[in-house]
């Protein structure tokens, strides 16, 4: 079942733990997802675990600059 089909999810903390967890059920339920963390390493190898499905962008949430540019390329 694809009930998210044509939809975008963006999570922000989801290269581990419930984060990751939530991003695989979304693709598996049809959306398009970007992953977002501080970890570039820990970020690759979530990709890696959602079989490449996500896509990832380094971001800390704290820093307004870069939650902008996560907002844009979320967006694009």
């Amino acid at each position: 079942m694809a009930r998210l089909a044509d939809k975008r999810c963006l999570i922000v903390g989801g290269s581990t733990g419930l984060g990751l967890a939530a991003a695989a059920r979304f693709l598996d339920e049809g959306a398009r997802v970007v992953i977002a963390g501080r970890s570039p390493e820990k970020g690759a190898a979530a990709v890696a675990f959602l079989g490449g499905r996500a896509h990832f962008v380094p971001c800390d949430a704290s820093d307004p600059a870069q939650v902008e540019e996560l907002y844009r390329q979320a967006t694009a």
